[in-house]
């Protein structure tokens, strides 16, 4: 016990060196952008703390894995630098919790089990495309594509509405209209905005982009659609646009059928393995009942 102890001390007291070195680190990097120019106290702290943000960014960003968390929505807001910094102070909390406790006399010996359970746990939260996590960003991808894909459907109906419903002389350009119905997108956005910025100067290859950054078939389809409409008359795009709609609806359709016969098939799971318990439930009070009868009939 006394060298558990001893070695709690230690431990605390090497988080606290390094504590500390942050520390001096941080006032040697204050007082040297003092010398460099005056600067106002609100300039000086805002710039040691963009310092420290590109020192973090610089320990933490991995290329490949921020493009899965963008593909996947950035879900919760993450990315792969704020997902691994919180991932590590997560574990140095908690491991720091448990030696706390264990130095408050909280355990009678060393919780070799806890301390093994956030160590596996710490292992299987990492970033490795066989590990949990990396399947749970495959889940958010899946339904962050179909989020495009639904927002998608919905501009080409706002872009059809559009056309049908205005005369010839009325009619916007494509232009126009994307920047109009730009507001009722939330996925595909920074697409559609990134888009719009390189409209003027290409207007083929800025739908060709807006295609590549979604990323979807529903897209590409929107993008040529549209790449036709521009070249024609306003008469015209509206029988384009008519006829397309067909094939856009039918793939959603499509899409929609697949999803509910996902759903019903989870739904079918959940029951049959409610009914399985039950089931097995039957066989134990049977198997418990006919064990204690021979043991009654055995014992006259």
């Amino acid at each position: 016990m006394e060298n558990v102890l001893l070695y709690g001390k230690w431990l605390i007291f090497g988080a606290s060196g390094w504590v500390t070195f942050l520390a001096l680190r941080a006032v040697h990097v204050y007082f040297l952008n003092v010398r460099t120019r005056k600067q106002t106290p609100f300039e000086r702290i805002r710039r040691l703390i963009d310092e420290q943000k590109a020192l973090i960014d610089r320990m933490y960003y991995r290329e490949d894995m921020e493009e899965h968390f963008r593909k996947a929505g950035k879900p919760l807001g993450l990315t792969s630098v704020t997902y691994r910094l919180y991932r590590d102070i997560a574990f140095i909390a908690a491991f720091a919790y448990v030696h706390i406790a264990l130095l408050n006399g909280s355990y009678g010996s060393y919780p070799y089990k806890k301390v093994g359970l956030l160590i596996a746990l710490y292992i299987a939260t990492h970033l490795h495309p066989k590990f949990p996590v990396m399947k749970l960003l495959g889940w958010f991808k899946n339904q962050y594509t179909s989020k495009k894909n639904q927002e998608v459907f919905h501009l080409y109906q706002m872009i059809c509405n559009d056309y049908e419903f205005e005369d010839e002389k009325d009619a916007q350009s494509v232009y126009s209209t994307l920047m109009e119905y730009r507001k009722y997108t939330h996925a595909i956005r920074p697409a559609l905005d990134k888009c719009l910025r390189s409209y003027p100067l290409d207007r083929k290859k800025a739908l060709e982009l807006f295609a590549r950054e979604i990323g979807t078939d529903e897209a590409v389809s929107l993008a040529n659609i549209l790449k036709e409409v521009v070249e024609t008359s306003p008469a015209e795009a509206r029988d384009l646009l008519d006829q397309n709609y067909a094939e856009f609806k039918t793939k959603r359709q499509e899409i929609h059928r697949k999803r509910m016969k996902n759903r019903g098939l989870i739904g079918y799971v959940i029951t049959f393995s409610g009914l399985m318990m039950i089931l097995v439930c039957f066989i134990m009070v049977y198997v418990l009942a006919n064990r204690d009868l021979q043991q009654f009939l055995y014992s006259q």
